[in-house]
């Protein structure tokens, strides 16, 4: 379970509730509850050290760094820097930490010590930095805006009575549909029969993903193209694809491309969905706010609720569910697939690998994508909506 609800445990276990009712309270075994009871002292003395920002609804665990001598006065370093407006970039800790790495150090006692990029992640993640806002006061908004929006979130489904069901959000990337990658990354190849190959691509689509929060209902994707209907395919059959094709020359979900989208699939579909499963038809979408998506509207009848909750757009990194590894996964799935093509095709035939990306085309990318969507699982869809 995450920090944040451990805390809340603590505390209920200080007022002098038992544990059978923490544990029906929040759902979770009493081993869970009497487990936090019994190491609550230390978990105290870990929370004195370690903030619990936003990051506290998804983290589960509160672990020491390998170089805490380092990493504790560096946060004080931190601390005052920021609390007195001077700015602090991610450069910055690390020459610092490098400063406090000699001066403790001097003895050549402990492992060495680089300041590398994966520790600064870590070190962030630790004390709760926003890393992509080291700036003075920014990571104070940002936390500040990002609760803010989740108790939103909250008091909407509570009064609403959302179920899981019936929350969704939508968002969409761009695909280079022909960049073959190597699950291998060591070995390179752009034009040899290796099976560790990587081979970039120009080629572009770009991909839009809705899912609601349960995992129980992914609509099929929507795939805008820039050069227009495939040329092995005619009207009829762009009909029977299993996505929603598009066109737009610049690749861009535009206005007009989502209110059709909106209008025409996600509504529809989703009132069935509903009718189907014995839900009230009421909806509610979250969704990056930008100019592309303001087409998109709430909507109140007798008959029907549909309300669109737009993400601020400098905290949809933390909050947008589509961000927390949906649509990476969805990626990861089709890479895969076209890889394993490419590898069969050319130990098959003895082909180049140029050669046979050249035979590529639109509608192989939209039928392995479709099967790449399906096999994205319903348990990682659910983890991927915790935070909220």
């Amino acid at each position: 379970i995450h920090i944040e609800l451990k805390i809340q445990i603590i505390k209920d276990l200080e007022a002098g509730k038992s544990q059978e009712a923490i544990a029906k309270k929040y759902k979770v075994r009493k081993t869970t509850v009497f487990s936090i009871s019994k190491r609550k002292d230390e978990f105290r003395r870990l929370i004195l050290k370690y903030p619990i920002p936003a990051c506290g609804r998804t983290r589960r665990a509160l672990k020491m760094g390998d170089f805490c001598d380092i990493e504790e006065p560096l946060y004080r370093w931190y601390q005052l820097r920021h609390n007195n407006n001077l700015p602090v970039s991610g450069s910055s800790l690390k020459e610092k930490a490098l400063q406090l790495y000699k001066s403790t150090y001097a003895d050549g006692t402990q492992r060495p010590f680089m300041a590398s990029r994966g520790w600064l992640n870590k070190f962030c993640r630790r004390y709760g930095i926003i890393e992509s806002s080291l700036q003075p006061n920014s990571w104070y908004r940002e936390t500040q805006e990002i609760n803010r929006f989740i108790t939103e979130v909250q008091e909407i489904i509570k009064s609403d009575s959302f179920s899981k069901q019936q929350i969704f959000s939508v968002d969409e990337k761009i695909l280079r549909w022909k960049t073959v990658v190597s699950p291998n990354p060591t070995g390179i190849c752009t034009n040899k029969n290796n099976p560790k190959i990587y081979r970039r691509s120009k080629a572009k689509l770009t991909l839009l993903a809705c899912t609601n929060a349960s995992g129980t209902y992914k609509l099929p994707l929507a795939v805008v193209d820039k050069n227009g209907m495939p040329s092995t395919l005619d009207e009829e059959q762009v009909l029977t694809l299993p996505v929603t094709y598009y066109r737009d020359e610049d690749l861009r979900m535009c206005n007009g491309l989502y209110e059709s989208w909106y209008n025409d699939q996600f509504k529809p579909r989703v009132k069935r969905f509903c009718k189907e499963n014995n839900f009230p038809s009421k909806v509610l979408l979250l969704v990056r706010d930008t100019p592309a998506h303001n087409c998109i509207t709430s909507s109140i009848s007798d008959s029907e609720k549909f309300i669109v909750l737009r993400i601020p757009s400098n905290i949809a990194f933390a909050l947008q569910p589509m961000n927390q590894g949906i649509l990476t996964s969805l990626e990861s799935h089709y890479q895969t697939k076209l890889y394993d093509y490419v590898i069969h095709k050319s130990s098959e035939k003895k082909k180049l690998i140029l050669k046979i990306m050249s035979k590529l085309t639109v509608k192989d990318a939209i039928f392995w994508l479709s099967d790449s969507w399906n096999e994205v699982s319903s348990s990682f869809l659910r983890k991927c909506w915790n935070h909220i």
